[in-house]
């Protein structure tokens, strides 16, 4: 039997309510070394937030105190990717965010935010040569890229116990700044403070600096203004199954991009070949937050990205970002119900929300290898539909594809739809989309699929 080959599409656009509420920070904290209470100062713009720090803090122990702060003056905090770090969602693009430390005596805190464009390292005044146990003060200033992490350190013992601002940040700059161009930064040294400009081609994934001194003395602060307001997708891929050479077409308007995925390649080595492709196009592109996942970004806020992933025959891949208001699980045609091995084909459609992931899946076997579009979308439909409001979404029945309408209140830090089939026949859409509506729901009768 033959079967008509089509290319899988996944079409992603994203929108925000209001382009100046776009931007999320995250604050990545170290233990306090101070035997005193000590405090931070978070600055937002123009406003200052105090957070109290008891002596000796754990790091986990001083994220939260700045999260639920931040919380209680109305701000959208979740804890962040790291173990003792901390996101604020929602800050409008260009805003500057400072912290400070006051007798935390901290070896190295960061700030970071996507599409950075200019931060600083801060040592004002004149500070204590001595930490807590008498041993001599530690001063700490770094940058964070897509590359990795640089950071420097100096004693006050090397500086001859000369510790005023600008000799730290002389030393702290030979250093950092020679090594700074690899990294995709540039390093001015500027009296009391390194600034450093970054390439936004190196800050796909959050870019920042890292600061800290064991010195008790106040004056230390890293800050960062984050650059005009981009949208990024991430992209998470799973093992393909394709016997030969398959094209990924990512289209981009007005570029289309093609990468050739490699038979055997693995969900790690398809992420790699995406992520080069994209970058050879000069857009942004990094490796994401998982290891089969690549984050693309520079999009304009209503830019919309198709990925066509051919005959990869791939379980479940997913597109993700935030504040998204709506998306599409699609199966267009009449499917192989078998899989390269002779297996039954499976199918997969979730959802991605702040609560979690929900993803049913279904064989081409349950279906009575019945595996026209409509048919396959109305198994998941009923397996899906019940369990979607828990996770702020409503999905809605429409033939070949299934729709999916969510709370922005649920996607502020992810907002996204799974979707993939072990099938050899390409067919399977997912969409993400702004600004749309859901439509009345309406019930699923046996009369809306037609069989064929």
């Amino acid at each position: 039997m033959s079967f008509a080959r089509r290319s899988l599409v996944v079409a992603v656009a994203f929108n925000v309510a209001a382009l100046t509420f776009a931007k999320e920070v995250t604050l990545t904290f170290t233990p306090s070394n101070s035997h005193t209470p000590g405090s931070l100062m978070v600055h937002v713009g123009a406003s200052v937030y105090p957070v109290p720090v008891p002596a000796m803090a754990p790091a986990v122990l001083k994220r939260d105190m700045v999260r639920d702060v931040l919380r209680a003056n109305g701000h959208t905090v979740a804890d962040g990717p790291g173990a003792a770090s901390c996101t604020v969602y929602k800050v409008k693009p260009g805003t500057k965010v400072k912290v400070e430390t006051i007798n935390t005596m901290e070896a190295a805190d960061s700030i970071v935010v996507p599409d950075v464009t200019v931060s600083s390292v801060v040592f004002t005044g004149t500070f204590d040569p001595f930490q807590m146990a008498g041993q001599p003060a530690i001063f700490t200033a770094g940058i964070v890229t897509d590359v990795g992490e640089l950071s420097a350190q100096v004693s006050a013992q090397e500086l001859n116990f000369q510790t005023d601002g600008p000799i730290i940040c002389q030393a702290l700059f030979q250093r950092l700044a020679p090594r700074a161009p690899q990294y995709g930064a540039q390093i001015n040294y500027a009296g009391d403070r390194l600034e450093v400009y970054f390439d936004p081609a190196y800050t796909v994934a959050p870019g920042g600096v890292i600061f800290g001194t064991t010195s008790p003395t106040p004056g230390c602060a890293g800050e960062l203004q984050g650059g005009p307001e981009r949208r990024r997708v991430e992209l998470r891929v799973d093992v393909p199954s394709n016997p030969a050479p398959e094209p990924v077409t990512i289209e981009i308007f007005p570029l289309t991009i093609s990468s050739i995925i490699a038979p055997g390649s693995s969900a790690e080595q398809k992420r790699d070949t995406i992520r080069a492709s994209v970058q050879s196009h000069g857009l942004g592109a990094a490796n994401g937050a998982t290891p089969e996942s690549v984050l693309i970004a520079g999009l304009q806020p209503k830019q919309s990205v198709t990925v066509s992933t051919g005959g990869t025959g791939e379980a479940a891949d997913s597109l993700r970002g935030i504040w998204v208001n709506s998306g599409s699980t699609g199966f267009t045609g009449f499917f192989d119900p078998f899989d390269r091995v002779g297996l039954p084909a499976v199918f997969t459609a979730g959802i991605v929300t702040d609560v979690g992931e929900l993803t049913e899946r279904i064989s081409a076997q349950e279906l009575n290898f019945q595996t026209d579009g409509p048919i396959i979308c109305q198994a998941l439909f009923q397996r899906l539909a019940p369990r979607a409001p828990q996770y702020g979404a409503q999905i809605n029945y429409a033939g070949d594809r299934l729709e999916v309408y969510f709370d922005p209140a649920y996607t502020v830090t992810q907002g996204g739809i799974i979707f993939g089939t072990t099938s050899p026949s390409p067919g399977c859409t997912g969409t993400v989309s702004p600004e749309s509506t859901p439509p009345p729901a309406t019930p699923l009768t046996p009369q809306t699929v037609r069989r064929p």
